[in-house]
């Protein structure tokens, strides 16, 4: 490749001016080319290297959404843990079309919660490449935020349904959407191609569910996401938001969140403590009656010893 006239930080700027989204000027500057509508090649695929790490502001979570998400990424890495081929990721930059990017889009998503299984031995990750991975991730939650609640609700139920994604389900805490929780499940169609899939999405429903709860299930999972009545204290800090909980079918339970397990674990372990002090007692006790055994048996056998004597002195007279 010939060298580049400018410098990276020119060729940047440039591109940028040029309208280019940030991401794709990064790129171009990183292979020394200048912005054209030519570039890139027809041949160029991009991989992970190629691809910066980089969050728009609009994209970044808010503090509803951040303990949202984080409650329901805690109940799915405690169902998992035992796990190593299972990925679960909060905010990670997903980029789903390797070929020819393009100016007017950025071709990556940043999902508030993602599930993606088989994904083979455990290692960091900057990013999911769907092209590098062979496949989309299994499920995508988002949390719907001032910024991005029209976007969720609209474009991303095709995109993700182009992407490959298995079930996308969102849950808006604010009310704009209606109703705040909403599932979709897509389906692969014969005569698609692995560039061009055909696909179909179906609108899973809201079945209801013990405690005056509803939930969508997702078969990707085996769970389902409940949205519990919104009692004070429960919800979010918002009027009528309720609460997002993992609902197991099998056991008839919610999944716990890590203030519930650590709870458990604590009132597990002072039980332990108590049956461990309990036993001790007892143990003591059995100890103490063994002694008062031994010391009455003693004096017995002193005395029987004594009589004794006294018996054989009186036959040697």
């Amino acid at each position: 490749m010939a060298e580049p006239s400018l410098e990276i930080p020119e060729l940047r700027a440039r591109a940028v001016a040029d309208g280019m989204p940030r991401w794709l000027a990064e790129v171009l500057a990183k292979h020394g080319l200048e912005p054209h509508d030519g570039w890139p090649p027809a041949h160029h695929r991009l991989t992970e290297r190629d691809l910066p790490f980089e969050e728009d502001e609009d994209d970044m979570l808010h503090t509803t959404q951040v303990r949202v998400v984080q409650e329901l990424c805690a109940g799915l890495e405690m169902r998992y843990e035992a796990r190593d081929d299972v990925l679960i990721a909060q905010e990670l930059l997903v980029y789903f079309d390797g070929e020819r990017p393009s100016r007017a889009s950025a071709r990556r998503v940043s999902p508030d919660l993602l599930v993606a299984f088989g994904m083979g031995k455990p290692r960091a990750r900057a990013s999911f490449t769907v092209w590098e991975e062979g496949r989309a991730p299994d499920f995508v939650l988002e949390i719907l935020s001032e910024a991005t609640w029209k976007r969720d609700v609209g474009e991303k139920v095709g995109l993700y349904e182009a992407m490959g994604v298995r079930e996308y389900f969102l849950f808006d805490p604010h009310g704009r959407a209606e109703p705040r929780l909403q599932g979709w499940a897509y389906r692969d169609l014969s005569g698609g191609t692995a560039r061009h899939p055909r696909r179909t999405r179906r609108r899973l429903p809201s079945v209801p569910l013990p405690a005056g709860m509803r939930g969508i299930h997702s078969e990707a999972l085996g769970l389902t996401l409940c949205h519990t009545a919104p009692w004070p204290d429960v919800d979010y800090g918002l009027p009528g938001a309720g609460k997002v909980r993992w609902f197991d079918p099998a056991t008839g339970r919610l999944l716990e969140t890590y203030p519930e397990a650590q709870s458990r674990m604590l009132e597990t372990h002072a039980e332990a403590q108590r049956r461990l002090l309990e036993e001790a007692r007892a143990a003591k006790e059995r100890l103490r009656a063994a002694e008062t055994r031994a010391r009455a048996a003693t004096e017995r056998a002193d005395a029987l010893a004594a009589e004794l004597a006294k018996l054989e002195a009186q036959s040697r007279d």
